[in-house]
């Protein structure tokens, strides 16, 4: 594969652009339009690893599939009309689709095998089999996939979250659309609320500390009922991130990002950054089955205050961390993140390829079981290094390499497509003073 590079001085970024569709959301419409009798149009969602994971998981059910650039049209017999796959379901790389189709399947009663590829196999499932256990499934394998579901009629639970995590929340939220009475999810820390927020959920008070969902049938004929024909998904903050973090990295940036998901519990990466006193600026516009969107500007700011992450903070903003970390690269500024044990277990060892990634361009980085503090060079020293198997570590990489003082090589940085297809291009775009540091023909 071809490795581009170029000298300094550095680039900066300038532009309007509407980024690809929310993937998060794009995986619980793809999965809740496979219950709903019909057909259902979604725009503007990535050509994604991922995503296309969890279209294969609605046609091996029966939903039948038209996918083609920037619109996905699925056609569904609905719940009832969906049948057993004919052979195990590979779920790739992505997490989202293994955990919240275990809640489907299990809600369905369908028996169904669910695997993934050697990364995804080495990340924990237990946690949703549990409470999926105790609800009357009948789940085998474990602790990681393959998993197989053999059927059975599930009963509700109350259930309180051990760990802050929309996967497993969803899960259950999933599956207590099919069982008899009235499942209760209570999380003690915020995460993700797109399902909740599909469903038309609301909370209910109880005496106990946290947040209490509940979930019946009656939820399932609201949601059939309450999905339109076509869906123009809103822009990735998470994809979003990065630029934001470009954009404040590399002097005289100025970006307008346009129809972006604006949803609070999104936001924290954004609002993390306004606390430090970065200059953005974001204006609802509208709502979209419950999902405020507006508009983003950002602008380089020259002085931030001190970086650290942790507590609370970190379920709500985990996916960010490499864009971060990346934007404190650029900007030689320290950053500590801890409380994160979960970076662990994601599409890889989050933490130590952090550190490893950040290392090559001549960072100092201390690692320990929950976190890492982050030391940069003065400027990002050139580097030649592997970018995956991580892609929002590859394009971390990639926005490292913009602020270098000399040419770089990032090999095997096409793994960003797993989430983010165009972001070469995208980035590209925005880039003042070409070439990038990896420009040259697409690998």
């Amino acid at each position: 594969m071809a490795s581009p590079s170029v000298s300094p001085p550095r680039p900066w970024l300038a532009g309007r652009l509407q980024l690809p569709g929310d993937k998060s959301l794009g995986h619980r419409l793809i999965l809740l339009a496979a219950l709903k009798t019909g057909s259902l149009v979604l725009r503007g969602l990535p050509a994604s690893h991922d995503l296309q994971a969890s279209l294969r998981l609605v046609q091996a059910l029966g939903v039948r599939v038209d996918a083609q650039p920037g619109r996905i049209e699925l056609h569904s017999p609905g719940w009832r009309g969906l049948r057993a796959p004919d052979s195990p379901i590979d779920c790739a790389n992505s997490g989202t689709t293994a955990r919240l189709g275990l809640g489907l399947l299990a809600g369905l009663g369908l028996p169904a095998v669910l695997d993934g590829d050697p990364s995804l196999r080495a990340r924990p499932m237990e946690r949703v089999c549990l409470p999926l256990r105790s609800m009357g499934a009948r789940i085998t394998g474990g602790p990681g996939l393959p998993l197989r579901l053999e059927g059975g009629a599930l009963h509700a639970i109350h259930y309180t979250l051990p760990v802050a995590s929309a996967q497993l929340k969803s899960a259950i939220l999933l599956a207590g659309l099919f069982a008899q009475g009235e499942t209760r999810v209570t999380e003690l820390h915020p995460s993700r609320d797109h399902t909740e927020r599909l469903l038309d959920l609301e909370s209910v008070s109880t005496d106990a500390p946290g947040r209490c969902l509940c979930v019946t049938r009656a939820n399932l004929d609201t949601l059939c009922a309450r999905l339109p024909e076509e869906i123009e998904v809103p822009g990735d903050p998470s994809s979003a991130c990065f630029m934001v973090a470009a954009a404040l990295g590399l002097p005289d940036s100025l970006l307008e990002i346009r129809g972006l998901l604006l949803n609070p519990g999104r936001a924290a990466a954004l609002d993390w950054l306004r606390e430090r006193g970065a200059r953005m600026m974001s204006q609802i516009q509208e709502e979209r089955l419950g999902e405020p969107v507006g508009d983003l500007i950002v602008s380089y700011t020259p002085r931030l205050k001190d970086a650290r992450i942790g507590g609370a903070l970190v379920p709500q903003l985990i996916d960010e961390i490499p864009a971060l970390s990346a934007l404190a690269m650029l900007r030689a500024e320290e950053l500590f993140v801890e409380d994160a044990a979960e970076l662990r277990v994601k599409e890889s060892d989050r933490i130590a390829e952090i550190a490893r990634v950040c290392q090559a361009f001549g960072a100092r980085v201390e690692q320990w079981p929950a976190g890492f503090h982050l030391v940069p060079p003065p400027r990002p020293r050139a580097a030649t290094l592997e970018c995956g198997p991580d892609h929002r570590n590859a394009m971390m990489a990639q926005l490292i390499a913009l602020g270098a003082d000399g040419p770089c090589e990032l090999r095997g940085r096409d793994v960003a497509a797993v989430s983010f297809p165009a972001f070469e291009f995208v980035l590209g775009s925005l880039l003042r003073r070409h070439p990038a540091p990896w420009q040259t023909p697409a690998p």
